[in-house]
């Protein structure tokens, strides 16, 4: 896992992850929760994930309908 963004990076690709310094550094989990599926801020806490998941639809979900 990549301290900066906390994404789980493949162990071939994490050198040139971490070096790259791309991503998005990770928020405060007050501020903010990271989709993993789409790498997106989304608004904090539990409410959050069920408005990306369930309400607005997280665009790599495949289970979202």
């Amino acid at each position: 896992m990549d301290p900066r963004c906390g994404q789980a990076i493949h162990i071939s690709k994490y050198n040139d992850h971490v070096e790259e310094m791309s991503c998005l550094p990770l928020q405060d989990p007050n501020v903010a929760n990271r989709c993993p599926l789409c790498k997106e801020d989304i608004p904090p806490g539990p409410m959050g994930w069920k408005q990306h998941l369930i309400s607005d639809g997280c665009p790599n979900n495949e289970r979202t309908y």
